[in-house]
């Protein structure tokens, strides 16, 4: 779902911020190392692309949120939708 398509020119924040939900699935469980790995990677990644989100996830399920600007939103979806740790992804 793209709930959010907003402008924000004022408060000086990116002019066009996207906000999406998706849901998709893992071949197989991971462990909590991999989680972990996971979490360090998005963070360093999201803090430096002005994304903020949350992830949640359990036994072979995800379920995200993602904001931040259109472009840079856009992009990671196609990284997820490329992510062999991700299959069945819905928007």
């Amino acid at each position: 779902t793209i709930e959010g398509h907003h402008s924000d020119q004022e408060a000086g924040f990116e002019k066009d911020l996207l906000r999406i939900l998706y849901s998709s699935k893992s071949h197989i469980p991971l462990s909590e190392s991999d989680i972990t790995a996971l979490l360090q990677q998005s963070r360093k990644y999201n803090q430096s692309h002005n994304i903020k989100g949350i992830l949640c996830y359990s036994a072979t399920d995800f379920l995200q949120v993602v904001e931040g600007p259109e472009t840079v939103v856009l992009k990671l979806y196609q990284h997820i939708l490329h992510d062999p740790r991700h299959h069945e992804c819905k928007l």
